[in-house]
């Protein structure tokens, strides 16, 4: 199985700084997606739950595509401030455009890797127990951008990596269904003392 930097196989970059709806730019409504760490639900990021937020000239967006912080479909996004964790970016609406805050670095495969890496799997990679052993946040809570360019990942064939992820995509709807089923006997078992309180009245 081959091994490789995390620098090796993708770009790293930071989320940018997006300021809130400005005043005399002409744009009636929000144009721009500008995804949070807030916006992260269940380890996963909904972009069915998104709307355009933020307003952006057309010559502010063509700046930021040219430095490549426009997402693009199957970038990775790692929450850097806290405990770490990464979430794919997934669309197939051409239109939207979305940039990534500040509190994301956002890590896109290289074009020479794409047909090795798939997202998926880079992402699981990243929320690994390897890679949380591997993490060293400073002192501003913060993880560093040069510290994860030097993160170890093993690249199994493509076809494992569906398979593996597949598999783990199952595990985890199993999960949420026992969560919610226990959840649902939490409410029942709780209710029912309420009831047997009531009995005493």
């Amino acid at each position: 199985m081959e091994s490789k930097k995390l620098s090796e196989t993708a770009s790293i970059s930071s989320g940018v700084f997006v300021k809130a709806k400005s005043q005399n730019l002409g744009i009636e409504e929000p144009n721009v997606v500008y995804v949070q760490a807030s916006d992260v639900k269940d380890g996963a990021l909904d972009l069915r739950e998104l709307k355009p937020n933020v307003c952006m000239t057309k010559e502010d967006q063509d700046k930021l595509d040219k430095h490549e912080h426009i997402l693009e479909d199957g970038d990775v996004l790692l929450i850097a401030k806290g405990t770490p964790r990464a979430v794919v970016y997934k669309t197939d609406d051409e239109k939207l455009v979305a940039v990534a805050s500040t509190a994301f670095v956002v890590i896109r495969i290289s074009e020479s890797d794409r047909d090795r890496v798939s997202s998926e799997y880079l992402c699981w990679w990243l929320n690994s127990s390897y890679a949380r052993r591997f993490y060293q946040v400073s002192s501003a809570g913060v993880l560093p951008i040069k510290r994860l360019q030097d993160l170890e990942i093993n690249i199994p064939t493509l076809e494992y990596q569906e398979r593996f992820i597949k598999a783990v995509n199952a595990f985890k709807e199993q999960y949420l269904i026992k969560r919610e089923m226990l959840e649902k006997e939490r409410e029942l078992g709780i209710a029912k003392l309420e009831e047997l309180v009531g009995m005493y009245r």
